[in-house]
């Protein structure tokens, strides 16, 4: 094994354990453990594919299984009971969910990888190849979330990291380099969870701060006559203005001695 699968398979036990934590997170107000949903949503995807797209026998239910469902299951019973049952501190609450953010984005990428792989050894083609790798990557959570599939495209944000995921698919199946593919998906996921309007609302509106800043304390009144032509300049409110931005009243005094002339 090469140091690319050992940093896959490192990303891959992190995804699991994500996928576990995101699983008591969704059955948390239904059982007590809810074990089915650790399960479901670390290994529903790669179930699903096994059954639905490939049809073969699952490999959830070989011997090879049980390590990764050992540690899906301590790991989701623990933070159930730390978090749920014996009420931990909220900061160390926030903690855990920025860490599975992390590793969820990272493991993404590795169940890519897993799933075009094990599709390349029952087909070359490039839909079901391509298919094979989405399901797993994101199987798992619609099963879990027992949602219907057009359902869960409700917001940009989920619109996004569905897209994200195809492109990390039709990457894969291109070019073959997992370790790439996990900092293409990992980035790709960083962008797709920025919401732009809030961002494009706080630029603009400090543009408009600024803007206003400069404009504001050097108020001009104009007036015209019919031809259109500037008759004079009138500067109103002078000590109004002066005495409200004071700091700046030698830069005021310059502009209207200029304004003057």
């Amino acid at each position: 094994m090469n140091s690319s699968n050992i940093i896959i398979q490192i990303f891959y036990v992190g995804g699991i354990i994500s996928c576990a934590i995101q699983g008591a997170e969704r059955g948390k107000y239904k059982y007590s453990f809810p074990v089915l949903h650790y399960i479901a949503n670390a290994f529903g995807g790669g179930f699903m594919r096994d059954v639905l797209f490939l049809k073969v026998h699952p490999w959830l239910f070989t011997l090879s299984a049980l390590p990764d469902l050992a540690i899906v299951i301590i790991c989701g019973l623990m933070y159930t009971y730390f978090f749920f049952v014996c009420k931990a501190n909220k900061k160390l609450y926030d903690i855990a969910t920025r860490l599975v953010t992390i590793t969820d984005a990272f493991g993404l990428g590795s169940f890519i990888c897993i799933g075009i792989d094990t599709a390349f050894h029952y087909s070359n083609n490039f839909l079901t190849v391509v298919v094979c790798g989405y399901v797993t990557a994101i199987g798992g959570g619609i099963l879990a979330s027992g949602k219907q599939f057009t359902k869960i495209f409700k917001s940009r944000e989920a619109i996004r990291y569905h897209f994200v995921t195809l492109l990390g698919c039709s990457y894969y199946y291109i070019f073959k380099h997992s370790l790439f593919l996990v900092c293409f998906i990992a980035t790709g996921l960083f962008f797709a969870s920025i919401d732009y309007g809030i961002l494009y609302r706080f630029y603009f509106y400090n543009a408009i701060t600024q803007c206003c800043k400069v404009f504001l304390p050097y108020p001009v009144c104009y007036n015209y006559n019919r031809n259109n032509n500037l008759q004079n300049w009138k500067i109103t409110n002078t000590a109004k203005w002066l005495s409200a931005y004071s700091e700046r009243s030698k830069i005021y005094l310059i502009h209207h001695r200029i304004r003057q002339c």
